[in-house]
């Protein structure tokens, strides 16, 4: 899911669905504002932190996690129907105002949580022009 989150306001302005996801898995997505920085909480369960990518290009923070059980060879079951096998999970949502430098991320438990702090707002200097 994408959304845009703009400040100074914490609005959800955009809401669109352009992932790929086959199970229920990643669903359950937080994101709210406290002090001068977005938390974000995000279900991942039955992920390893090393099968999750996380990006943050031009605004747009990018969680991917990818999962792939191996086949067994000594399994001589005859699938009917099989969903737990792969799963894949993608999130996009922008934000703007982030120091890129200070965010962070933990996983536990199947949760992955970020904090992502904003920019110090820089107030323009006012600079006297003389009249000549």
């Amino acid at each position: 899911m994408n959304y845009y989150l703009r400040r100074p306001e914490s609005i959800i302005d955009k809401f669109f669905d352009d992932f790929r996801q086959p199970t229920n898995l990643g669903r359950h997505l937080d994101i709210y504002k406290k002090d001068n920085a977005y938390f974000l909480e995000l279900d991942l369960p039955g992920f390893k932190k090393e099968e999750i990518a996380i990006d943050f290009k031009e605004d747009v923070l990018t969680i991917e996690a990818k999962h792939v059980e191996e086949e067994k060879s000594e399994d001589n079951k005859e699938y009917i129907y099989q969903s737990r096998r792969s799963k894949d999970v993608r999130r996009q949502i922008r934000f703007s105002g982030i120091d890129v430098d200070k965010v962070e991320a933990s996983f536990e438990s199947g949760v992955l949580k970020m904090t992502l702090p904003l920019e110090e707002e820089v107030v323009p200097e006012t600079k006297q022009i003389e009249l000549k």
